[in-house]
Formats: C-alpha cells, sequence, structure tokens
C-alpha cells in the first residue's frame, strides 16, 4: 500500500467503513487511477442505500461505481488492500470530516469502523 506515489491504475477492495469511504474520497480528489472498487463488505438494505449515495458521488467525479464482484484475475492492476487514511496520519474524526466536506452521509453505523 505505501506505493501509491506510483500512480499506477488500482482496484480498492471497499468494506464500506467509514476509514474506506474517506480513503476514497482521498484518492479520488487526488486523481488517483481507480480502474474498479469493489464491494467486500456485508450487504444489507442500509449498505445498499449507501452505496446508491456513493456511487452517484463517484460517477459525477468519472470514478467507477462500486461493484458487486468482478474476477481479479482479470485484471493487472495493483489491487489496494489496505485503506491509505493510516497513511495519511488521518483518525475517525478527520475520515468523519472528508466524508462530510465530500457531501456525503456517512455510512451506516455498523459500518463506521474497519479495524
Amino acid at each position: 500500500m505505501r506505493d501509491l506515489s506510483l500512480r499506477s491504475p488500482a482496484i480498492y477492495l471497499y468494506h464500506g467503513t467509514l476509514e474506506d469511504t474517506a480513503s476514497i474520497i482521498g484518492l479520488c480528489q487526488s486523481h488517483f487511477p481507480i480502474t474498479a472498487i469493489i464491494w467486500v463488505g456485508e450487504l444489507n438494505n442500509q449498505s445498499q442505500v449507501y452505496l446508491d449515495v456513493l456511487n452517484q458521488w463517484l460517477v459525477k467525479r468519472d470514478y467507477p461505481k462500486v461493484s458487486m464482484g468482478l474476477c481479479l484475475t482479470c485484471h493487472p492492476e495493483k489491487i489496494i488492500t489496505d485503506p491509505p487514511y493510516r497513511d495519511w496520519n488521518w483518525g475517525q474524526e478527520e475520515c468523519k470530516a472528508v466524508v462530510r466536506l465530500a457531501g456525503l452521509p456517512l455510512p451506516p453505523k455498523l459500518l463506521l469502523t474497519l479495524s
């Protein structure tokens, strides 16, 4: 995960947490090339509603929607499995601020933390 500065296209494994959401926003706002965002969290009604909102935000910024499944072996890009918010020294409050400043609601309470 420490090689984000290389800027080679990547696939992001998205758990739907606050930290994951803030990390995706940070990557998008820094114009990091993401070729796919793949949902790897538990899917329920709350998370589906949130994904619809997040997907609208992503599409407006020319990023791919969150996919419910994809053949990872078909993509030669690196896979981001560890959200970069830690590398940026963001805690939960910074992650909340990033999500709010992006104009998105916070993820459902049950998905607020990854760790």
